[in-house]
């Protein structure tokens, strides 16, 4: 039994001082915030400062993309249809 143990400790030891990989600070180039109503909207200003608010947090530029159109499907269809990086 205690050399099972010993083993289980010895395993864990070795594992827990492993290097560890750094990833990429998250997110790694400028985010496109897509707003499916016009600009000078009501939602347009509250975007916007979110937008600002999260770049100071994360260190980040915030693009802000207006695509109104179709009651907002044509934002959300681009959303949809966009590239799927994260």
């Amino acid at each position: 039994m205690r050399s099972i143990l010993k083993f289980a400790v010895a395993t864990l030891v070795l594992f827990c001082s492993l290097p560890t990989h750094a990833e990429d600070a998250y997110p790694a180039r400028s985010v496109q915030v897509v707003v499916p109503y016009p600009a000078g909207g009501s939602t347009d200003p509250l975007v916007r400062i979110n937008c600002d608010r999260l770049s100071k947090n994360l260190g980040q530029t915030f693009v802000v993309l207006n695509q109104p159109g179709a009651g907002g499907n044509t934002g959300t269809a681009n959303v949809v249809r966009g590239a799927h990086d994260g």
